[in-house]
């Protein structure tokens, strides 16, 4: 019989084998030409929410010199005509809903061979303290942007005691440190933590799973929240204004939202009907308003209250809700001040820079705020859907 295992190594050869007349065929006069790169990938050991890959090139001063189409999931990948140039490159793996679950970086050199063989590794998403910003302060209450808030469970990261089931744990240190960066006399047992969860429980159903973990529920006590029910209000009565608490006193977080952010694509900016969905259906229209709601809320407790909303990077559905807040919330700023706000990750008030580097949103994303900011402040929304054809602003 032959055997997966075999098959992939024929597989791996008869690509070689083109990839190297590829390179052959392109030097023609024997000068330096371009080359390739086949990646190799062991499927069994990537999370089945990872539906394609896409590859930057950079070279030795950081420009960006190649760029691929997507490539659907598969055992290998093959980048043709890379230039030789090339010192890294960028892998990013994104859902269905091209949403970024990870980004790797390789380094690569064209010295010697025109072709180059990788076997990267994936790691699943993890709190980065690089991309946590202050965005509003409202009697000593905060409202945080951020990526996913949680780490890989380990002797480092341990998990609350009372939950031992639990496989990933809440970012405890690295997020308590971060915000003693922003914040001088930051002590998180004076703060409640709210969770405020924008991914989707399909591409990023494990991140969801444990986001409920951390407070001690399943994703069956998520309403809405299990793989077969999506879109979350089709044929479920989904309320995201829903705070589920978690069993255990003084956990963190304490509480979490669950409001995942609709992709807004298929034209970019998306038609009436797509933003109806996302507007709409999954009520992206009154988030920001429920983020300052909370914001200006007690506690039960009496803490201080931190609402942390995110995505998994924390780039792209976060900087959607981060723009609509800016704008809600700012009655004379235009949609353009409040989406360079959001890359740059400024807080309420203050034109200051708390992302190094600036987090880019997709077009996709910011297409959907844009409806929402042309549904709620035609006046202040200074571009029009043939912007979004040539902007660097969104990518």
């Amino acid at each position: 019989m032959i055997t997966r295992q075999f098959i992939g190594l024929v597989k791996n050869a008869i690509i070689i084998f083109l990839a190297t007349l590829f390179a052959i065929s392109c030097s023609g006069d024997g000068t330096e030409s371009n080359g390739a790169i086949t990646i190799n990938y062991t499927i069994e050991d990537l999370p089945v929410s990872i539906d394609h890959v896409h590859y930057s090139g950079y070279d030795l001063n950081g420009d960006r010199i190649y760029e691929s189409s997507e490539f659907l999931m598969s055992d290998t990948h093959l980048l043709e005509d890379v230039p030789r140039s090339t010192t890294s490159i960028a892998i990013e793996y994104h859902t269905t809903t091209h949403e970024k679950l990870y980004k790797d970086v390789q380094a690569v050199s064209f010295s010697e061979n025109a072709l180059i063989v990788l076997l990267p590794q994936y790691h699943a998403p993890a709190f980065d303290p690089k991309r946590l910003a202050i965005v509003d302060v409202y009697n000593d209450n905060l409202l945080v942007r951020g990526n996913f808030p949680f780490v890989k469970k380990d002797a480092d990261n341990p998990c609350h005691p009372d939950f031992p089931g639990q496989e990933h744990c809440f970012a405890l240190e690295a997020f308590t440190s971060k915000m003693k960066e922003v914040r001088k006399d930051f002590d998180i047992d004076q703060y409640e933590i709210i969770d405020f969860s924008l991914i989707d429980n399909q591409g990023t159903f494990d991140e969801l799973t444990a986001e409920a973990n951390a407070i001690g529920l399943g994703i069956e006590d998520i309403k809405c929240g299990s793989h077969s029910y999506w879109p979350p209000y089709n044929g479920c009565t989904w309320d995201p204004k829903t705070l589920y608490i978690s069993t255990s006193s003084e956990n963190i977080p304490w509480r979490l939202v669950w409001w995942p952010v609709y992709a807004c694509a298929n034209p970019i900016p998306c038609g009436s009907d797509q933003a109806e969905i996302g507007l709409d259906r999954f009520h992206f229209s009154e988030a920001s308003k429920f983020l300052n709601e909370l914001l200006k809320g007690s506690s039960e407790s009496g803490k201080k209250r931190l609402i942390y909303f995110h995505c998994v990077q924390g780039t792209d559905r976060t900087g959607a809700l981060h723009i609509a807040y800016l704008m809600d919330n700012n009655p004379q700023m235009k949609f353009t001040e409040a989406l360079e706000g959001a890359t740059k990750g400024t807080k309420q008030g203050s034109d200051d820079q708390q992302l190094d580097p600036p987090l880019v949103p997709m077009c996709t994303y910011v297409g959907l705020a844009y409806r929402y900011c042309q549904k709620e402040y035609p006046k202040r929304v200074d571009i029009t859907d043939d912007w979004f054809n040539t902007t660097s602003k969104c990518r």
